[in-house]
């Protein structure tokens, strides 16, 4: 008999089949899998960046705008995972402490562009090393050709996703 994981009941649950006769159990369900392990990164990385007095929301819009920039709020929350208004209340504590600026749009004044400046640079070069660290030791034990592989996986998931929800 297989050991029993915790959180996870030995029997019972769902039995429906899921891709190739997988059961809908949480210990061999990836979508479920990679939500955890994705809470626990990320409780990981607020508590690296905490210290620094820094939000992931803050952290992922500096790498986002040191990507490509100019981009709107709308365009940030889809790059960043991050709720419209969650990240609007982020940027505009970034902007106070001097690490973006928002703009009018050029070409249609009523949408606003986010931009960073050069402290914003700077912090992100500061914290980088933190939530490296914190990203590395997630993915211990993993190869370079297994996190491009895992990369690429997620893409696809993340594609698939997207056409699922049209």
């Amino acid at each position: 008999m297989g050991r029993k994981r915790p959180g996870v009941p030995a029997s019972g649950g769902s039995d429906v089949p899921l891709l190739n006769g997988m059961s809908i159990r949480l210990s061999n369900n990836s979508v479920y899998l990679m939500s955890q392990a994705i809470d626990k990164i990320a409780r990981n990385v607020d508590a690296a960046l905490r210290p620094h007095r820094f939000s992931q929301t803050e952290w992922r819009t500096l790498v986002a705008l040191s990507e490509r920039a100019p981009l709107s709020i709308g365009e940030l929350s889809e790059v960043t995972s991050v709720e419209g208004s969650a990240l609007g209340r982020a940027v505009a504590k970034m902007e106070q402490a001097g690490l973006v600026r928002r703009e009018p749009d050029a070409a249609d004044r009523r949408i606003v562009r986010v931009t960073m400046t050069a402290r914003g640079r700077a912090r992100l070069r500061e914290l980088k090393p933190v939530v490296l660290g914190v990203t590395n030791s997630a993915l211990a034990g993993l190869t370079k050709s297994d996190v491009r592989r895992l990369n690429a996986y997620l893409h696809s998931i993340a594609d698939h996703a997207d056409r699922a929800a049209r």
